[in-house]
C-alpha cells in the first residue's frame, strides 16, 4: 500500500516505493530511487523504474504482481504530480484564488476598455463607410445626370437621318441596349422596340406608336415640330 510523505513548498508529496523479492532486481530498481524533486523529474524516473521492472518481468525475474505494483506506483506518482485530489496533493493556499483575482482583475478591466474602444471605432468606421457609401451613390447620379444633359445637347441638333444619336442613361446608369444610334434606327423602330425603350427608362411605354416616337424623342432631347 502507498503512503506519502509531507512535500516542501514547491515539490510533490512522495510514495514509498514498491519493493521485489529478488535481490539482484531490487538493487537494479533502487537506482532509480523516488527521491524529493520537481513533478517532472520524479514522473521520468518512476517511468524508468517501470520499464525497467517490465524487461525484469520478461525474462522472469519478477513476478506479475510485482511489476503490477510498479505500474501502480508510476500511475501514482504522475497523478500526484499533475494535482489528483484522490492522491492526497496539497490544494493552493486560501489566499491564491483572491491574489490571482485581484491582481488580473485591473488587466481585465483594462482588456475590457479596449475591446469597447475597439467596438466604437468599428461602429465610427462603419458609419463613415456608409457616408462614403451615400456620398459615391450621389456622385454617380450627379455623373449620370450631367451626362444625359450632354446627350440631349447634341441630340436637340440632330435633323438628318444619318446625324448621331448620343445614349442616354436610365435610373440605375444603364443604356438602353439597343440604343438608336442614328435619327433614321429611331424612326425605324418597332412598337415592341419602342415599348421596351420607354419601360428601360421608366417612361409610359402604351399608346400607338406615333405617341410612342414621339415621347422619345422628347426624352431623348430631339427638338419637335
Amino acid at each position: 500500500t502507498s503512503s506519502f510523505t509531507q512535500p516542501e513548498e514547491g515539490y510533490c508529496i512522495m510514495a514509498v516505493l514498491p519493493n521485489v523479492t529478488d535481490a539482484h532486481a531490487q538493487a537494479l530498481l533502487d537506482a532509480t530511487e523516488d527521491v524529493l524533486g520537481p513533478p517532472m523529474i520524479r514522473i521520468a524516473r518512476a517511468a524508468k523504474r517501470t520499464k525497467i521492472a517490465l524487461e525484469m518481468l520478461q525474462i522472469g525475474v519478477i513476478t506479475e504482481e510485482e511489476f503490477g505494483e510498479h505500474r501502480a506506483f508510476e500511475d501514482a506518482v504522475t497523478a500526484n504530480a499533475v494535482g489528483d485530489p484522490a492522491i492526497g496533493v496539497l490544494a493552493p493556499p486560501a489566499w491564491f484564488a483572491p491574489a490571482m483575482a485581484a491582481a488580473l482583475g485591473p488587466v481585465t478591466n483594462r482588456l475590457d476598455n479596449m475591446d469597447n474602444r475597439l467596438d466604437n471605432m468599428n461602429n465610427r468606421l462603419d458609419n463613415m463607410d456608409n457616408r462614403l457609401d451615400n456620398m459615391n451613390d450621389r456622385l454617380n447620379n450627379m455623373d449620370n445626370r450631367l451626362q444625359n444633359i450632354e446627350a440631349r445637347q447634341k441630340n436637340a441638333v440632330a435633323n438628318e437621318n444619318m446625324d448621331p444619336l448620343h445614349p442616354l442613361l436610365n435610373a440605375d446608369g444603364l443604356e438602353f441596349p439597343t440604343f438608336p444610334r442614328t435619327l433614321q434606327m429611331l424612326q425605324a423602330m418597332t412598337g415592341p422596340q419602342m415599348t421596351a425603350f420607354l419601360n428601360h427608362y421608366g417612361i409610359q411605354g402604351g399608346g400607338v406608336n406615333t405617341v410612342k416616337l414621339h415621347r422619345i424623342k422628347k426624352f431623348i432631347g430631339m427638338r419637335i415640330a
